[in-house]
């Protein structure tokens, strides 16, 4: 029987801070999310669900342009397929000169030549609108985007536009990439090799290209830290950084660098725009059926329609797996077909009083103790890095007991599947 082992082990406490990511003082704070899957006796081959896509007549034109020059050279026997791929936003190609019509698309068609997670070749048209910052366009809006930049863009749709960004080094999850553009004050947190934007950052700087930017209620470079908070509220966290104080609002996507010395002390040099954090649904875990609004009889079409974009799509072997960090919620694909929900400990929905506990009242941060006082002692116990987690196969749940940190001996994930 194949099997597939989870472990997400570094869910601790940690503070998120992407003032200075450079710096390890900071980013580091995060550990990653997770740290070893293990795989068993995989011996499945798996496609990724196409989906539904409606491609423009401006796609269906360059694509059979290219097709009748590069197919015109080959014999009647061979062929070049093209798929469009829900789940990487990307036309697959396959064939023999594959290279050739990825080429042609990008060369005569102006498309972005892409590979997927995967491995597999592709290409996609532009999509420029999706980030062109027009003049009149200057609007910050908390958990979508800053001016024409959208967090639902990806790093391709961005470097189309403002060119190719540095890589730097790690972001606050693990597996996460920051990129900058200096000479723009801009920065990126990319979600892997996925392209996903996880945050977007701009800086106040001379000539920069955002100074005018701003939210609906008027907050932009230069606004001073009374009136971030007589318009926004008390922020949910407050990180204290080198480059000056950093006030998160979680829930609203938003995050705001207040200078503490130098001629701009007390007053925004920074904002950072992030998914909101939330969960998707009421947060109550049902062994065997749900966590929150996610089901384990869901379709991944369904689950990206109902979850949105930033998300880490990771392949391990032949199964997939897909994080949303600010949903706290992760999916394990086998088969094609949705094997595993898991929702975390995350000190953002923390802040926010947002935990995901059991229909039975116990839960994410429960003790060990409430938790087997009342769903009795695990079947299985399975030593996974930094974690020991407890299954339940018969009623289909799983809980990573935190072996070390300030949440030694709780609960610091829930994860349910099919009853065995």
């Amino acid at each position: 029987m194949s099997s597939i082992s989870l472990a997400l082990p570094a869910l601790l406490p940690e503070a998120e801070m992407p003032v200075d990511v450079k710096s390890r003082s900071v980013v580091c704070r995060w550990t990653a999310l997770w740290t070893v899957f293990s795989f068993v006796s995989l011996s499945y081959a798996q496609q990724p669900p196409q989906g539904h896509y409606t491609p423009s007549q401006a796609e269906l034109a360059a694509l059979g342009e290219c097709q009748q020059m590069v197919a015109g050279q080959m014999g009647a026997d061979k062929k070049i397929e093209s798929i469009y791929d829900t789940l990487y936003g990307q036309w697959l190609i396959k064939g023999e000169r594959a290279d050739d019509m990825i080429s042609c698309l990008v060369e005569r068609h102006g498309w972005i030549g892409l590979s997927a997670p995967d491995g597999r070749r592709g290409a996609r048209a532009p999509r420029a609108p999706a980030v062109v910052q027009h003049a009149e366009d200057k609007l910050i809006v908390p958990g979508e985007r800053i001016a024409g930049l959208k967090l639902a863009a990806r790093l391709a749709d961005i470097e189309a536009v403002h060119g190719k960004g540095q890589p730097v080094g790690p972001g606050q999850w693990g597996g996460s990439v920051l990129y900058n553009w200096s000479t723009l004050a801009l920065r990126a947190v990319v979600a892997g090799t996925s392209g996903n934007l996880l945050w977007l950052a701009i800086s106040a700087v001379v000539s920069s290209p955002w100074a005018d930017a701003a939210t609906v209620e008027g907050l932009k470079f230069g606004s001073t830290e009374e009136q971030v908070r007589a318009t926004m509220g008390a922020p949910s966290k407050i990180i204290d950084a080198a480059k000056g104080k950093a006030l998160y609002y979680r829930a609203q996507g938003i995050a705001f660098l207040v200078a503490t010395q130098g001629a701009q002390a007390g007053r925004v040099t920074e904002v950072y725009v992030y998914w909101k954090h939330r969960t998707p649904g009421d947060a109550v875990v049902v062994p065997g059926q749900r966590i929150s609004g996610v089901a384990v009889r869901s379709t991944l079409p369904t689950l990206r329609t109902m979850l949105g974009e930033g998300f880490f799509h990771v392949q391990q072997g032949n199964a997939e797996v897909f994080h949303w960090p600010h949903l706290a919620i992760a999916i394990i694909l086998k088969q094609g077909r949705l094997w595993r929900v898991t929702g975390f400990y995350d000190e953002g929905h923390d802040e926010l009083g947002l935990r995901y506990m059991t229909d039975r009242g116990v839960g994410i941060k429960s003790s060990s103790q409430e938790f087997s006082a009342t769903f009795g002692e695990p079947v299985d116990r399975r030593k996974l890095d930094r974690v020991e987690e407890w299954v339940y196969p018969t009623i289909g749940l799983a809980a990573g007991i935190a072996m070390d940190g300030s949440l030694q001996g709780h609960v610091v994930y829930l994860s349910v599947f099919a009853p065995q």
